[in-house]
């Protein structure tokens, strides 16, 4: 198949491709700054009402019952999250931008 395309004029691209950076890829830090962004994006929106640390604290804690240990209601902060609590997170917080039509890029 190569050949024929090769006889067709194709040249196979030298450089290569930049792998695409997702966000199951960041570490705990970017993970973190991710998540405070989307919360400022969604602030400057009018989607939250008060886009205080606090604010976003309580969210998280309110988010994140199902990824704690049992009877402890919670991560305090998205800076405590594991990285699969926070990727949860950070997906969750996507989808609501995105239903609000916000943009968070």
């Amino acid at each position: 198949v190569l050949d024929h395309l090769k006889s067709r004029g194709w040249v196979a691209s030298r450089k290569p491709l930049r792998p695409i950076r997702r966000p199951a890829d960041l570490n705990a830090v970017e993970q973190v700054k991710l998540i405070q962004h989307i919360w400022a994006c969604l602030h400057r929106a009018g989607v939250v009402r008060d886009g205080s640390e606090r604010a976003l604290r309580a969210y998280t804690r309110n988010q994140t019952k199902a990824f704690s240990e049992p009877g402890v209601g919670g991560y305090d902060a998205p800076e405590l999250l594991p990285p699969h609590a926070a990727q949860a997170l950070i997906e969750q917080m996507k989808r609501w931008a995105r239903r609000s039509k916000v943009s968070w890029r």
